[in-house]
């Protein structure tokens, strides 16, 4: 390094006049050298700070798709039984839920240049439809905006809906599976309770069949159209009811995304669906069973409105939901083995679980919301960092990495203590997530939402342990900058 100045030194020295003095030189050598300073931690502290965050949303993302899983758990468990259904023509009575919830994912908006070959539309846009918002000399050479379709509720078949009432206790009131009850209670025929001989027991099977067809014993019909009939029970030894979906095929493992029927076809603004996300060895959840083909996407689409819209897009073929049958599928609560649960000792063990999915679910929120926080720290930096590069003038330059460096400091040191805390509760998570996975009480793919979602922490943690380290790194390189700015500024006051 002495070795560079003094050669630099010599440099600048023999360019110089005889008039100027050996201070002026030195002065501006310095200068040079707190700028080369400025310029490479400046770099050093947008790289690694960028790459310190990008790890923490990585992990973030998956942890995220982790405690949406939990999540479904506990709020499957703290679902009520159906108790009552009924068919109505219109909105559903007070009290009760439509259960037949589906929706048409939508289409993307468009730029419709069908025909048009002027020489300022872009080459491989020309007489063609895109995906995309129509741009200034698109629309100048008569192009045409398409707009998007957003999700489409898919609800009900001509105005008929199929309503249910919840009542009676959910999975986490159900203390024991014996057979017999106690007192003024009752055991229904699905056996996970015992309930007041007031309530009603579960409906444990609904059906769909002809008008013909001769309606069985102990079940009651409903008429659901001019052709069928809904039937139902609550004296089979089935499951009782807890969730519906009204999909075109089985539902994913992936509760964000939509299942796409096998004879599904895609138009260029469609936007495409299916389930791709494999969860325990299955795309499909394997939870839910279909109860019954309800009807054609095209009949469906028809009655709600919606084959009207789409007929507005070009070269739109909605005949192809003719072949697209939509049904509807059905979920008994989550399993868990309360056999298993008594043999641990514990009284309700779900609940503790629940309560530990709900913490989750904080940390998760919390956790977000610091890197959303934290981002915009960064972009403040960054600016910063690309007025000094840019900067030509040393008196500001100086300034502004003054300032960089504060706030460089500051985040730092916030970081450093917000992130030591994640850590710590990340931790204390894991350990207890740990201990209900382990022992697997739950069925394939709730197990292994438990130990997913302990290995995704273990990575979380290590991301969290890197950006730490590259922080204090980081902190270490700004101050010995600082210090050194400070000592040449001295040498040029000397």
């Amino acid at each position: 390094m002495n070795e560079q100045f003094l050669q630099n030194f010599d440099e600048i020295a023999s360019d110089q006049s005889d008039s100027e003095g050996i201070r002026t030189v030195h002065q501006r050598m310095l200068g040079k050298q707190q700028h080369s300073l400025h310029t490479t931690t400046t770099i050093f502290s947008c790289i690694y700070g960028c790459l310190a965050l990008i790890l923490m949303r990585v992990t973030l993302k998956t942890l995220i798709a982790d405690a949406l899983q939990l999540e479904i758990i506990s709020d499957n468990w703290n679902q009520s039984p159906l108790v009552d259904i009924t068919v109505v023509n219109g909105t559903c009575p007070q009290g009760y839920e439509n259960i037949m919830k589906g929706s048409f994912v939508g289409t993307q908006e468009g730029c419709d240049c069908r025909g048009i070959t002027l020489e300022y539309v872009p080459l491989g846009k020309r007489d063609s439809l895109n995906i995309y918002s129509c741009g200034n000399d698109e629309r100048k050479a008569g192009c045409r905006d398409i707009s998007k379709i957003g999700p489409f509720e898919i609800n009900k078949i001509n105005n008929i809906r199929i309503c249910a009432k919840r009542s009676g206790p959910n999975f986490l009131e159900i203390n024991s599976n014996s057979n017999s009850c106690r007192g003024n209670s009752k055991l229904c025929e699905s056996g996970v309770s015992c309930i007041p001989f007031h309530q009603e027991c579960p409906i444990t099977d609904i059906q769909m069949i002809s008008v013909e067809s001769e309606t069985p014993s102990e079940y009651t019909a409903l008429p659901f159209n001019s052709s069928h009939q809904l039937i139902f029970t609550r004296q089979s030894n089935h499951p009782p009811f807890i969730d519906f979906k009204f999909e075109e095929g089985q539902p994913c493992s992936d509760p964000t995304e939509t299942p796409s029927s096998d004879e599904a076809t895609w138009h260029i603004l469609d936007r495409k669906y299916g389930c791709t996300v494999e969860i325990a060895g299955n795309v499909a959840n394997q939870r839910y069973h279909k109860l019954f083909p309800v009807t054609s996407s095209f009949e469906l689409y028809s009655n709600n409105g919606l084959l009207e819209i789409l007929r507005e897009l070009p070269e739109y073929d909605v005949n192809k939901f003719r072949n697209y049958q939509r049904s509807l599928y059905w979920s008994t609560w989550i399993p868990w083995d309360l056999e298993c649960e008594s043999e641990l000792g514990y009284f309700n063990f779900r609940q503790t679980a629940v309560e530990h999915i709900k913490i989750l679910n904080t940390f998760v929120s919390d956790l977000n919301s610091y890197c959303d926080l934290i981002w915009y720290g960064y972009y403040a930096v960054a600016g910063l960092c690309f007025v000094i590069l840019v900067s030509k003038n040393p008196g500001n330059r100086i300034l502004w990495n003054k300032v960089r460096q504060g706030l460089v400091l500051i985040f730092g040191i916030v970081q450093i203590i917000a992130v030591t805390g994640f850590l710590w509760r990340s931790q204390l998570l894991r350990v207890s997530i740990e201990y209900f996975a382990g022992v697997k009480c739950s069925d394939d793919l709730g197990n292994y939402s438990f130990w997913h979602t302990i290995s995704t922490l273990k990575y979380n943690q290590a991301a969290h342990i890197l950006a730490v380290l590259v922080l204090l790194f980081t902190l270490v390189v700004e101050v010995g900058s600082f210090l050194r700015d400070r000592s040449i500024y001295k040498l040029k006051q000397e």
